[in-house]
């Protein structure tokens, strides 16, 4: 905690001082005393306004950012993996630099952080991912006091539609967090239901011109429909009205006139409906947002359609035989708006239709097989999904889909799994292996015992990391959010300015207004917002047909940037599944040995552990021996030591059992160093201190390996591999692979360290790995890939999961960042430009109204087009 020290004249001015600091939050501990006989007498002005600037120099210059922000929220992240107070000062220490952050006070005893932020300059996912990058898991901890509420808001138009939302629902009192999402029409709530009901926080959106309900109140999908077919039939009426209007304008520039279309009072009566009947739903929103002051681009259209219109029928009223009226462009301008929005709305669609079609990926029944116990007879029902609940048994017949995840009970057949992991082949299936629900079994009939359901099954969860994914935001979405949400009022003050100038330079009011028009109609923040989203959406949704699944928009963004990739070797360059090809044991007593060795290595999870028991199974023991295991020890990344009834028993690595005091004869030793040498690794086995059998495990390189390898040197990537093998077993894979720099002997401990000291000599580091001990390292790393293949909790540390073995499943994702990120900047550079000339031609009289709207309605259908062309792309992979 920080102490300064300052001096004040009196005790009046020392009290003030106290008083303002407790106003502006200033949470800094600070020593006051007082000089007396000063001449700044308490009562002066002077004295006041001095302690005033005093106060404001004192946090932004030597306190730094402790002026609580009128907007500043409040939260509490649960951080697994701090193990000392020097954890908690590093955490609190790494998020205090961070813009936006307050305070941080975290309870080392409950895992928890206290943090106050400005929600305008960072986000909870923001503040998560720092402690994440840190070397900790942090999670959003939702006191039990607090609730979240999951919304689908319609009538949102554009990017400053989402901010303006986002920035109310912040101002509320009791509201904690929320997070709009513009192109999804969702918004996640975090409140105080002390403070605030949820009823009263969606009144509040209705009163700034938006409806809302709650997810379980509604399908989003048949939202968006809903809001496509009014859109519709408002555009079909419109273009009904707005069509001799057009025509009028369009055949004048030819010098055909039609004489009653051309007549002032038939497009009065026509434009009229459209203004005022069609184009309210603009009035109501641009009227709400502008008195919550949230303006948004349907202010923009008001002022430009509405300017037109009054002028217009002023010069009706008072000025008939007037040169020129605007009522075409008022009605076109909303006509071109709404034909805009339309299309726009389908093109968004498409950009989620990925989850539609995951959605729509599950069976809605299921065989349900049920005995009656007292004839032990089975039937077979068809019964709803909704019904299936764990340990049920289900019957496939070949052509069904899997109606869960399970496990095989009986029977064989072959399943094509494309559906999730991407590819096309089937997988062959019998008695013990897992099968995913919605994958379809196309040959035998098989009995299927379900052990995951709803929210638990793999579908399901790559349906909510997808959502999240495209929920998310990427930092090039902040930086345009930022502009979006000053970007209306920039542009009415340049049309006002433009009215003003070309007034004053022409002396035609008419002819400013025009030009004024022009300039609000065409400016369009909506390009600017759907840039980033709209990119996010499809990548992620043709991610994961193709079996990647990306956490976030974040790591899309950032996959093409790594320059390391940090590969772990087992299960992850090569298959995880080793055997034993050679053994040696040095005592008569096979039998009995191997018995024990066996009984121990049956508790054991490790790959190597698991391939020692198949060998063993297969030597068919008749051992008489009675092996009660007292005590088992496992040391990760080493081996285990183990007490029988009997014996003292040590198994691992050569160095672990060298390490836990075990005699090493001259045999063993020679057996070792000739295993190493053709690149296999050793398991030693020791009884009562004494090292009996030595077994070689060798581990198969997985196909595409040398090739990814090849692959990424190709693009200034540098591949790095850490093992816990020995260094000769470690340099003779690296080698077959083409991997020059190798840590082996590496403990899962110690992983952190490399991946740490990586960070400081790259720009982003990747971690791939698949194992309970590469979890850490996946969080570490700047982007952490896992194999679904792995455990559940180095997916859940990983910011990139790959639903297959395959190796090249990792170009692919690196393409896709690519490609994504070019669209992006393809988006970005085409909104940026678009406003940079559009804005300037109507401003200096080159535009035309109406085709200012067509420009402004074009500019959101050809950024939306350009992300929808993702899905069509093809991902090329050479290798």
């Amino acid at each position: 905690m920080n102490s300064f020290k300052f001096s004040f004249p009196d005790l009046s001015e020392l009290y003030i001082f106290k008083l303002l600091i407790g106003k502006l939050g200033v949470n800094k501990s600070l020593t006051l005393y007082t000089i007396p006989n000063l001449p700044f007498p308490a009562s002066s002005i002077i004295s006041y306004l001095r302690l005033i600037i005093f106060i404001y120099i004192i946090n932004y210059i030597i306190i730094g950012k402790n002026i609580k922000s009128k907007y500043m929220q409040e939260l509490t992240l649960n951080i697994q993996g701090m193990s000392c107070v020097n954890c908690v000062r590093s955490i609190e220490k790494n998020l205090e630099t961070l813009d936006g952050v307050i305070s941080v006070n975290i309870n080392f005893s409950n895992n928890l952080a206290y943090i106050q932020y400005d929600p305008a300059e960072i986000q909870p996912a923001d503040l998560i991912n720092a402690v994440n990058k840190t070397g900790y898991t942090a999670e959003l901890e939702i006191p039990d006091n607090l609730s979240q509420l999951n919304l689908d808001i319609s009538g949102m138009s554009c990017a400053s539609c989402a901010v303006n939302i986002e920035k109310m629902l912040n101002s509320l009192s009791g509201v904690k967090n929320s997070t709009v999402n513009f192109p999804l029409h969702q918004a996640e709530v975090l409140f105080d239901p002390r403070q605030i009901r949820s009823d009263h926080i969606l009144t509040e959106i209705s009163k700034i011109g938006y409806q809302a309900k709650s997810k379980s109140d509604l399908n989003l999908l048949s939202t968006e429909k809903k809001e496509q077919y009014k859109l519709k039939w408002l555009l079909i009426i419109a273009l009904i009205l707005s069509t001799p209007i057009f025509l009028h304008m369009i055949l004048s520039l030819f010098k055909i006139n039609i004489p009653i279309i051309g007549k002032p009072l038939i497009q009065f009566f026509l434009a009229l409906p459209i203004q005022l009947g069609i184009g309210f739903r603009f009035y109501r929103r641009a009227f709400l947002g502008l008195i919550h002051r949230y303006p948004g681009m349907d202010l923009l259209i008001v002022t430009g359609t509405s300017s037109a219109f009054i002028y217009s029928l002023y010069s009706l009223i008072f000025n008939p035989q007037a040169a020129k009226f605007y009522f075409e462009a008022s009605a076109m301008i909303i006509t071109l708006v709404l034909l805009g929005r339309y299309l726009e709305a389908k093109a968004k669609h498409q950009t989620s239709q990925a989850i539609t079609k995951l959605i729509n990926l599950k069976p809605r029944y299921a065989n349900l097989i049920t005995t009656d116990s007292p004839q032990g007879k089975s039937t077979i029902t068809k019964v709803p999904l909704e019904q299936l609940k764990i340990n049920d048994l289900v019957e496939v017949k070949p052509g069904e889909k899997i109606p869960a995840d399970g496990i095989v009970e009986s029977g064989a057949t072959s399943i094509d799994e494309s559906i999730i992991t991407g590819e096309s082949k089937l997988v062959q299936k019998k008695t013990g292996d897992r099968v995913i629900g919605a994958t379809v079994n196309r040959f035998g009939s098989i009995t299927v015992k379900i052990d995951r359901i709803g929210k638990d099954t793999v579908l399901a969860q790559i349906i909510s990391i997808v959502e999240k994914a495209q929920a998310s935001k990427a930092p090039l979405q902040r930086i345009a959010d930022k502009v979006a949400g000053y970007f209306v009022q920039i542009i009415l003050l340049i049309a006002l300015a433009v009215l003003v100038l070309w007034w004053w330079w022409s002396g035609n009011f008419s002819l400013g207004l025009v030009n004024a028009v022009a300039v609000t109609v065409i400016a369009c923040p909506c390009a600017l917002g759907l840039a980033t989203p709209t990119a996010i959406m499809v990548a992620s949704g043709k991610s994961a047909n193709l079996g990647l699944l990306f956490k976030n928009g974040e790591t899309i963004e950032n996959l093409k940037k790594i320059d390391a990739l940090v590969f772990d070797k087992t299960g992850t360059l090569t298959e995880g599944q080793p055997k034993v090809i050679d053994h040696f044991i040095n005592t008569p007593s096979h039998q009995k040995f191997y018995s024990v060795i066996l009984e121990i290595e049956k508790r054991s999870e490790h790959p190597v552990g698991q391939a020692i028991v198949e060998f063993i199974d297969t030597m068919n023991l008749n051992s008489q021996e009675n092996n009660e295991i007292v005590e088992f020890s496992y040391t990760p990344g080493k081996g285990i030591s183990a007490r029988t009834n009997q014996y003292n028993v040590v198994i691992g690595s050569y160095s672990f059992v060298q390490e836990s005091s075990v005699e090493v004869d001259s045999e063993i030793d020679r057996r070792i160093q000739y295993y190493r040498k053709r690149g296999y690794s050793s398991a030693v086995a020791a009884i009562d201190d004494k090292a009996i059998a030595v077994f070689a495990i060798a581990d198969i390189i997985k196909p595409n390996a040398e090739k990814l390898i090849k692959w990424l040197k190709s693009k200034n990537i540098t591949p790095y591999m850490l093992t816990g093998d020995h260094k000769d077993v470690a340099y003779n894979i690296g080698q077959q692979l083409g991997i020059e720099n190798i840590y082996p002997q590496v403990l899962p401990a110690d992983k952190l360290t490399h991946i740490e000291n990586l960070k400081k000599q790259y720009n982003l580091v990747g971690m791939v790995g698949d194992g309970v001990n590469d979890a850490p390292a996946l969080t570490l790393a700047d982007i952490g890939i896992a194999f679904a293949s792995g455990t559940d909790i180095a997916i859940e540390s990983s910011d990139l999961t790959i639903i297959s073995d395959d190796l090249a499943k990792i170009i692919t994702a690196i393409e896709i960042s690519r490609i994504t990120v070019n669209k992006i900047k393809q988006n970005l550079f085409w909104a940026f430009i678009y406003n940079s000339f559009g804005v300037p031609l109507a401003a200096g009289g080159w535009l035309n109204p109406v085709f200012a709207a067509a420009a402004m309605a074009f500019s959101s259908i050809s950024v939306v087009l350009n992300s929808l062309s993702l899905k069509r792309k093809k991902i090329e992979i050479d290798l």
